[in-house]
């Protein structure tokens, strides 16, 4: 289920179901974003609950779905930079972000190196979600593939003919598309 305006506006009034649905719909992809600037899985998972948690202690003063995960990544950013920094690795992450965009002054490399990994998070996140939607032996092509095997490999490893393996990968991208022009 996609969560939408009202149900930000119910989780103003502290209903938990929505709150419930907005935590597990932001919940992979802010574990995706955080886990670019702090390597540690449990640091980055702890990142993303404090995030969550300042959003339910501020939730009266957001109206709509864009605000709060506007809120949401901002929040996590400086949550890592100020993790980063206690740990004494920001320069490296200065040093990454200023080698991806040369051309531009530091804050703006910051900027672009974000806005790219948070569309890039909420890609992945709409595609994973549209490929749980496949029907069972589509989706497992379907990672396999993501995963880089060739059809020739899928078809070893599931006792399929390379044949089959095309058509049902047409057929899971067909639905990809169809569901993800349905989100867009």
């Amino acid at each position: 289920m996609q969560i939408t305006d009202t149900h930000i506006l119910s989780i103003r009034e502290g209903n938990m179901t929505s709150f419930r649905l907005l935590y597990e719909t932001v919940f992979p992809p802010l574990i995706l974003f955080s886990r670019r600037f702090v390597d540690e899985k449990d640091a980055a998972a702890d990142l993303v609950q404090e995030a969550l948690l300042a959003y339910w202690n501020r939730r009266k003063e957001f109206k709509t779905v864009i605000e709060v995960k506007a809120f949401l990544f901002g929040t996590l950013k400086n949550m890592c930079l100020n993790h980063l920094r206690t740990k004494k690795v920001h320069g490296r992450y200065v040093q990454k972000t200023m080698e991806e965009a040369d051309r531009n002054t530091e804050q703006e490399e910051e900027s672009l190196v974000i806005n790219h990994a948070i569309i890039e998070e909420e890609t992945f996140a709409l595609l994973f979600r549209a490929l749980s939607e496949l029907p069972p032996r589509e989706k497992e092509i379907m990672e396999l593939s993501l995963q880089g095997k060739k059809n020739q490999t899928i078809a070893d490893v599931l006792s399929l003919s390379v044949n089959t393996i095309k058509t049902l990968k047409l057929r899971a991208y067909r639905r990809i598309r169809v569901l993800l022009w349905q989100r867009g």
